[in-house]
């Protein structure tokens, strides 16, 4: 009897432990989409640049084991317009982020990293992948009980590429990403 109680004292300190709040306990499952992407930089070295609706989506999981913190997989693609032509850049990110739970407002803030490709067929290619990371924020409401919607924003900063050619050696692909999404919990 001990046993069981003691076994039912350290189950009920992890469960209440782990999380703030009972929807902590839930498996959730998150999809965005990126809706825009604006490059930090006015220029891409030199050429003036802008950037058309990025594509692709981020999938997020927490499972319960985590409490209240989950993990994220983004693959999109921005395409950039400049003078020189257009180049595709494939964002590949993997995000660990903390879920602060309150009354109607859900947040995540996370962090991750990953790498940037130029997509095949681009203008001036980048010789090698471009290492990234970024901080981000998501923020919220319930549209039911078990579903919420969100809008996320995204700060990615960006080692400097080089581009095929020279022609565009230095290329900053930093910049800021937005995010629209929902939520499930179960």
């Amino acid at each position: 009897m001990k046993q069981r109680l003691a076994s039912l004292m350290v189950f009920g300190a992890l469960l209440f432990g782990a999380g703030s709040a009972k929807a902590d306990m839930l498996f959730s499952v998150g999809l965005d989409v990126p809706v825009a992407y604006s490059f930090n930089a006015s220029n891409l070295s030199g050429v003036a640049v802008n950037s058309t609706n990025p594509s692709g989506f981020i999938l997020s999981v927490s499972p319960p084991f985590m409490g209240s913190f989950g993990l994220a997989m983004e693959q999109y693609s921005v395409k950039a317009n400049t003078s020189l032509g257009s180049n595709t850049f494939d964002f590949a990110m993997y995000d660990l982020y903390y879920n602060v739970l309150s009354t109607g407002l859900h947040l995540d803030v996370g962090l991750g990293m990953g790498s940037i490709n130029t997509a095949s067929g681009a203008t001036v290619p980048l010789t090698s992948s471009v290492s990234a990371s970024q901080l981000y924020l998501t923020a919220g409401f319930a549209l039911m009980p078990m579903l919420d919607a969100h809008v996320g924003y995204h700060i990615v900063s960006a080692s400097k590429g080089t581009a095929m050619g020279g022609a565009a050696n230095g290329v900053d692909l930093s910049g800021k990403l937005v995010t629209v999404g929902v939520k499930f919990s179960f």
